[in-house]
């Protein structure tokens, strides 16, 4: 494993009618924050990456896994690196995992781990 972060609290999400704006800045602010952490400890080796996303939720909450991982890949930019437009270049994920968890007994979570593919299927 490259890198594991864990920020705190539920996702945002890529449904933009869920929930709103000021909560979507507030959680971008939080994994950029987490993410900014890291890259004074780590640097990402170019090729292939898998990320997994595993989500914990309090059981009154609703979110489609789907919408869970877009901003979360777009907040990585700052680890994988940014295409010529400036946009994370999340074209090195092949191999995405999302997961989500209700949980009366956790508190809301969001983990992102990051690893390095070494063999690619042809």
């Amino acid at each position: 494993m490259l890198v594991r972060l864990v920020v705190p609290g539920p996702p945002a999400t890529g449904n933009p009618r869920a929930r709103g704006s000021a909560h979507r800045a507030h959680y971008r602010r939080a994994l950029h924050r987490a993410i900014r952490s890291l890259l004074v400890r780590r640097a990402i080796p170019d090729g292939p990456l898998g990320v997994r996303i595993h989500v914990v939720l309090k059981p009154s909450r609703r979110g489609d896994v789907d919408n869970i991982a877009k901003p979360i890949l777009d907040a990585l930019g700052e680890l994988l690196g940014s295409d010529s437009w400036g946009r994370a270049n999340d074209d090195r994920v092949w191999d995405l995992r999302v997961t989500k968890e209700s949980s009366d007994e956790k508190d809301e979570s969001v983990r992102i781990e990051i690893h390095r593919i070494d063999a690619l299927v042809a």
